[in-house]
């Protein structure tokens, strides 16, 4: 068995021409996962229920921190493009047979719209502490090469560990 430890590292990409982006923070938050939900009440009932709605999430955002704005950054903030980072990182596990220490690769995948830029600030003798906002529709996790979440909004793709989420409301639809 393989004991998951810690995020070895990471390196953030433009994933439209897979550079490297320079300057990034040591810490990229990744959305949160929150279903559109709504309210079930009826006779009968001791008051409401909130319901997800299978497939259906509210608004997911991602905040990509930069230490300074620079022109290697700058590159992912075209208007009306879609803003497409990979984060390649390495998981450091324990393989519990052996007691070695192993590493596996981890990589998230984000497309989305570039909502906000945060300039930072100036400051002599420290970072600017600029950020983008980007408006993810689509979201990609993977775990040794293995699919854990993949959506799509776009184009109605929820999977979880590889396996079809909504197939069967996709098929009547």
């Amino acid at each position: 068995m393989l004991i998951p430890q810690v995020l070895n590292n990471f390196n953030v990409y433009n994933g439209n021409n897979n550079e490297k982006l320079i300057g990034v923070g040591d810490e990229v938050t990744l959305p949160d996962l929150t279903s559109v939900t709504s309210s079930l009440t009826g006779a009968g009932m001791l008051g409401s229920i909130d319901v997800p709605v299978l497939g259906h999430f509210d608004s997911l955002e991602l905040d990509l921190p930069f230490k300074n704005l620079t022109e290697g950054n700058s590159s992912v903030m075209a208007v009306g493009e879609m803003v497409y980072i990979i984060l390649r990182g390495s998981l450091q596990v324990t393989n519990s047979s052996t007691g070695n220490i192993e590493f596996q690769p981890a990589r998230v995948s984000v497309k989305g719209y570039l909502k906000k830029i945060a300039a930072g600030r100036y400051k002599v003798a420290d970072t600017m502490e600029s950020s983008l906002g980007i408006e993810v529709n689509y979201l990609h996790i993977t775990a040794n090469n293995k699919t854990l979440v993949k959506l799509d909004k776009l184009n109605c793709v929820y999977e979880l560990n590889g396996s079809d989420q909504i197939s069967k409301i996709t098929k009547q639809c």
